[in-house]
């Protein structure tokens, strides 16, 4: 039977550093679910040309750092509070995406979003579950304490990293993660994102996505993060 990552809760800086990833409540309660799953569906359908990429097992897309209800879940403070306690401050936003997982999708090879010492290091990732994360959806797979390894572990070592919708992964980018096999009918959504150090090249550049409107309207918070 597949391991969960259950075992992966509480929001100790010792928890990102052992085990390389922790699981907290994101920013929404329960009943504002319902409001962030129509929100994120309008951001995907709005998404166009270089906002939108359709891989072979995800569709990701962007556009929507702005919005709210988006805004809560980089804004929200136990992912700040690992985020400088990993990094050091100054830290920015370097990434937020939209990411659907398709049905009938097999599990890629393992992968780690930053190499060790390279432009990036050290990276905060983090994956909002939009939808409710498990084994059959095919729940982000993790590998605990595989940050310190240069090269993929043994296979059969990742644990699935399941929880309700509105759960949040907060993970160092060294560690080794992949998506699992969504063998369901149905896709698997949910909101991923991570940051870097402040003089780190960004993935995006948040200046070229945003109108002058969308950024007067940020907090102050929110415009730091994009470095606007």
């Amino acid at each position: 039977m597949a391991n969960e990552l259950l075992l992966l809760t509480g929001m100790k800086m010792s928890g990102l550093i052992t085990d390389g990833a922790v699981m907290t409540n994101g920013p929404f309660l329960p009943q504002e679910m319902d409001e962030v799953r129509r929100a994120y569906d309008a951001a995907q359908a709005a998404a166009s040309g270089a906002r939108i990429r359709h891989g072979s097992t995800t569709t990701r897309f962007s556009g929507f750092v702005a919005n709210d209800p988006f805004i809560r879940i980089y804004l929200h403070s136990p992912l700040l509070r690992l985020a400088h306690d990993r990094i050091g401050e100054p830290f920015k936003l370097s990434y937020f995406v939209g990411r659907t997982l398709r049905a009938g999708t097999a599990a890629p090879p393992l992968h780690q979003d930053v190499q060790r010492g390279a432009d990036g290091d050290p990276l905060v990732g983090f994956i909002f579950m939009v939808d409710d994360f498990t084994i059959e959806n095919g729940a982000t797979r993790f590998v605990p304490g595989s940050q310190t390894l240069l090269h993929p572990p043994t296979e059969g070592a990742e644990h699935h990293a399941c929880g309700p919708a509105g759960s949040l992964m907060i993970f160092d980018g060294l560690i080794w993660h992949e998506h699992g096999a969504n063998r369901t009918g149905a896709p698997r959504r949910s909101v991923q994102g991570y940051f870097v150090r402040r003089d780190h090249n960004a993935a995006l550049n948040w200046s070229n996505e945003l109108t002058s409107e969308q950024t007067n309207t940020l907090p102050a918070k929110a415009r730091e993060l994009l470095c606007l």
